[in-house]
């Protein structure tokens, strides 16, 4: 990284982007590189292109990197871009992994997800779930109604704007028929976007999502089961399905049997979930596997902190569906970056991600070859 951070203000806005691209699937941080590509493609914003400016968005998200002065010049040239399915969901995807509830964020949403749901039919399902989750995680609910007198989507929907209702009713029709296409991240997502907006209608797509889960119940992984788990439970406690019982009861028996393989987040996590923080501690292992085995669904939706939804949005954002590889600790040069580069062509969401800084790697080996 400091070997490139001298080659930026040379670079063009694509090499820009697939640098700020490959630092972030790599999980590399470097501040300091990444404000000098911030500052430099401030100047060239208008040449950028829209893949190059959903990739360089979700490369500095990706790392937790947030320059207001960029994302905010970034949101404002987006609007006046021809912006597809895959660099709407980067874009907010983006915008809610660093700032979910700044008032750009939010602002940026209501101008780009009127787009999203004209376009909805263009959208792969790891999309749309991601956009859900986006948008869950700037406009969804913290905590329980404040009234008594309406269920819970009535009162979430008198509180959202229109952009984000028409949107999440949109995805209830558009997605219950393609429910065998989405992965299991994409299921998770989906459930705790709703669980978070509580959408009339909702119960339509989210009873397909549970048949779904229970279909490829052996097949899904022990933390996928687990953010399952979470976002049922609380759509539950909002009243969002109507034939929960069924997959309520095999995850919690499924999160039952790895409770011992648990990372000590994942326990506190669970523990909180079914009202440990109400206790005044956690519960043990031994404790949630009990609880997970013996209570009833009614009971255990009834345990639920409904709370719980927003650390696992935040979770989930904090985990892309996009296939990444950690870098090995130490340095990292710009050959490294170009070979995974290379080895990813393909299997990443940008499609024209491949080409790493051609200027940037051509005078990094005149550099290094007079080196040696």
């Amino acid at each position: 990284a400091a070997q490139m951070l001298p080659m930026v203000h040379a670079a063009n806005c694509q090499e820009m982007a697939n640098t700020a691209w490959a630092f972030g699937t790599a999980n590399f941080h470097d501040d300091l590189l990444f404000s000098e590509i911030a500052a430099q493609a401030l100047l060239k914003l208008d040449e950028f292109k829209p893949q190059e400016l959903s990739n360089i968005l979700w490369g500095f998200a990706s790392n937790g990197f947030f320059d207001e002065v960029f994302f905010e010049r970034a949101a404002t040239a987006a609007q006046c871009m021809d912006l597809h399915a895959q660099h709407l969901a980067n874009i907010l995807w983006a915008f809610a992994r660093v700032q979910p509830r700044h008032g750009l964020t939010r602002q940026t949403i209501l101008n780009l997800l009127p787009w999203c749901t004209v376009q909805l039919t263009t959208f792969k399902p790891q999309e749309v779930s991601a956009t859900l989750l986006a948008v869950a995680k700037s406009f969804g609910r913290e905590g329980e109604p404040e009234s008594d007198c309406l269920d819970a989507a009535e009162q979430a929907e008198l509180m959202l704007p229109d952009e984000v209702l028409v949107f999440f009713r949109s995805v209830i029709q558009w997605g219950a028929p393609k429910i065998h296409d989405f992965s299991a991240q994409s299921l998770a997502n989906t459930v705790t976007a709703y669980a978070m907006i509580p959408t009339t209608g909702a119960e339509v797509l989210l009873d397909a999502i549970a048949d779904e889960v229970l279909r490829r119940y052996n097949s899904l992984d022990p933390t996928m089961l687990l953010h399952l788990l979470k976002g049922f439970a609380v759509s539950c406690k909002r009243g969002q399905l109507q034939r929960g019982g069924h997959v309520l009861q095999a995850l919690a028996s499924g999160v039952a049997r790895h409770v011992g393989e648990m990372r000590q987040q994942d326990i506190k996590g669970l523990s909180k979930l079914l009202g440990g923080a109400q206790r005044g501690q956690d519960m043990s292992p031994d404790e949630l596997h009990h609880m997970l085995m013996t209570l009833s669904p009614e009971d255990l939706v009834m345990a639920v902190d409904p709370t719980m939804a927003v650390p696992l949005a935040n979770e989930l954002l904090c985990t892309p569906e996009t296939p990444t590889r950690a870098m090995r600790s130490g340095s990292f040069s710009i050959r490294d970056a170009s070979k995974m580069l290379t080895q990813m062509d393909g299997e990443m969401t940008s499609p024209n991600h491949t080409r790493m800084p051609f200027q940037l790697h051509s005078q990094m080996e005149q550099q290094q070859q007079q080196q040696q």
